[in-house]
C-alpha cells in the first residue's frame, strides 16, 4: 500500500505531468512496461513526487499498487521486499519460493495481465544496478535541484 499522499504537494508540476502522462499512455499488449525513473540529490523530494504520481494514476492501475523503500537510513533487503509483494499479491507465505529468480518469475506471471503499479514501484535510491533487475523500457525524468 502507498503512503498517504500529500495534500499540499507544490513545486514539481511539470514533471508530474510528465510522469503521469508517460505512464498513463494506452499500450498495445506487445510494448514494454513502462519504467520512469526520478533521480537527483537526497531531500528534493523524489520519493514524494514519485507517491504523489502514483496516487494520481490510482484509476489507470485499478489492480493495486505495491510499495517499498529499499534505501535510506533503513534498507530492505530486495529478496524480502518481493516476498512481501508476493504475499501482497495473494501468494501464501508456504508457497513463497526460496530461490530470488523463482520469486521474480513467480512476480513477473502474477503481473502479466494486471494493472498495477508494481514491478514499476516507487523505489528510491537502490544501493547498486543489481537491485533492480528489470528488462523494461526505461525513461528518465529528471528532477530539477
Amino acid at each position: 500500500m502507498l503512503p498517504p499522499a500529500l495534500g499540499d504537494f507544490t513545486g514539481q508540476d511539470m514533471e508530474l505531468a510528465e510522469i503521469t502522462a508517460w505512464l498513463s499512455k494506452e499500450r498495445s499488449p506487445d510494448e514494454a512496461t513502462p519504467v520512469v525513473a526520478v533521480s537527483g540529490r537526497g531531500g528534493v523530494g523524489k520519493s514524494t513526487l514519485a507517491i504523489t504520481a502514483a496516487h494520481r494514476l490510482r484509476p489507470d492501475y485499478p489492480d493495486g499498487q505495491l510499495y517499498a523503500v529499499l534505501g535510506g537510513a533503513r534498507p530492505h533487503d530486495p529478496y524480502a521486499v518481493l516476498g512481501r509483494f508476493l504475499r501482497a499479491l495473494g501468494v501464501p507465505a508456504a508457497a513463497l519460493p526460496d530461490d530470488a529468480d523463482q520469486r521474480c518469475g513467480l512476480y513477473r506471471s502474477l503481473l502479466a495481465d494486471r494493472r498495477a503499479p508494481a514491478g514499476r514501484p516507487a523505489l528510491p535510491r537502490p544501493r547498486g544496478p543489481g537491485q533492480l533487475r528489470a528488462q523494461l523500457r526505461t525513461r528518465t525524468v529528471p528532477r530539477s535541484p
